[in-house]
């Protein structure tokens, strides 16, 4: 009885603290700006600019900040830009099942732009966002203008979820977990960050709202939804890469310590006409530490798109 009570007490412990982590870390948290809803759900996005549309899908544990503090505002000075909560992160809502499956948001994605009036767009996907916009061009090849791959994770690669995201997918221990994990994350941040952004650094604007976006307690189960469902839709679209004749342009960081560059070499094998972008001495977010070469992309994708 004395372990089971002191294990409770651990737990309250950690459930204090992680709620006290949680109403510091959102007020860190940029206000929404516009919501559409499609599907019975609400999603966030933000709108600036004109011209050929240019559609951003951030990555895993992320959100449109991603966007928000590198390339968007630049984008917008050339181009239609629309950057998005993918469904279950920032301040996008998630169905209550199936919404981690890179198709299902690709679908959801695709409805919202049709009621925004976007045609044939480009879709910047990163890293996981990357999944979403391969399966949104898989599906509906006719709709997309051109694709860019971020850093993506395009391609299935079986041991890249961690024991933890697995954890968190186990009923009522997924959910207890979640609501006590932000201590343990706040921790680990800094070095997880360090990862991503080497052999860069990470700006110190966005390490706060990194931080109060990825230790929201739904977020981070949703987060680990995502993770434990990409490969399997992967597996399925990549078998179409062959087929697929949306332009493409696929850029990686020759240094990336999150996804193996050989990621974006064999898609750029896999899918005719691809062009691929190597950048040396780069890491796994190019759009903070190369922001002259992702918009040199996404200029490039806009060409193909009208034909260039």
């Amino acid at each position: 009885m004395r372990v089971i009570a002191a294990a409770f007490a651990v737990l309250v412990a950690l459930w204090l603290w992680s709620a006290r982590i949680l109403r510091r870390s959102e007020a860190q948290l940029p206000p929404p700006e516009s919501f559409v809803d499609v599907q019975d759900l609400r999603l966030h996005y933000v709108e600036r600019g004109s011209g050929t549309p240019v559609v951003f899908i951030h990555g895993a544990k992320g959100s449109l900040q991603d966007w928000m503090l590198s390339v968007f505002d630049r984008a917008a000075q050339r181009w239609r830009a629309i950057a998005w909560d993918r469904p279950g992160c920032g301040y996008s809502e998630r169905p209550p099942r199936g919404g981690g499956s890179p198709l299902a948001q690709a679908r959801v994605l695709r409805a919202a732009l049709t009621k925004l009036d976007v045609h044939r767009p480009v879709l910047v996907g990163h890293s996981l966002g990357a999944a979403v916009a391969m399966a949104y061009a898989v599906e509906s090849p006719d709709e997309v203008g051109a694709v860019v791959s971020l850093a993506g994770y395009v391609l299935p690669v079986g041991t890249f979820h961690s024991p933890l995201a697995r954890l968190l997918g186990v009923p009522l221990l997924g959910s207890l977990l979640a609501r006590t994990l932000p201590p343990l994350g706040k921790a680990l941040a800094p070095a997880m960050l360090r990862r991503a952004f080497y052999p860069d650094t990470a700006p110190p604007d966005y390490e706060k709202t990194a931080l109060a976006v990825a230790l929201h307690t739904q977020r981070y189960a949703n987060s680990a939804e995502d993770l434990r469902t990409v490969d399997e839709v992967l597996t399925r679209i990549s078998a179409q890469y062959h087929h697929l004749q949306v332009p493409l342009v696929v850029v990686v960081g020759m240094q990336d310590h999150i996804l193996s560059p050989d990621q974006g070499r064999r898609l750029s094998r896999l899918v005719l006409g691809a062009e691929l972008v190597e950048l040396p001495r780069t890491g796994h977010l190019p759009q903070f530490t190369q922001p002259e070469a992702v918009l040199a992309a996404i200029g490039r994708a806009c060409e193909l798109r009208d034909g260039g």
